[in-house]
């Protein structure tokens, strides 16, 4: 696998300082390339074998 560190900007964060449940999706769609490179390496689109159809999240804990 790999590992993507995202630094949470002050717009991800509400008044108690947690990250809002809308930033996890943002924060996929910016690792998005580097985990579809793991099962397609070239991205090359008329050849691509698979997308992403759903992406669900199941929120267990605060995030801060």
């Amino acid at each position: 696998m790999f590992d993507n560190v995202i630094i949470p900007r002050f717009c991800e964060t509400e008044a108690l300082g947690h990250i809002s449940n809308t930033t996890f999706p943002i924060w996929f769609e910016e690792s998005r390339e580097d985990l579809l490179k793991l099962v397609h390496p070239s991205l090359e689109a008329k050849t691509w074998p698979l997308i992403i159809a759903r992406q669900t999240i199941d929120y267990v804990a605060q995030c801060s």
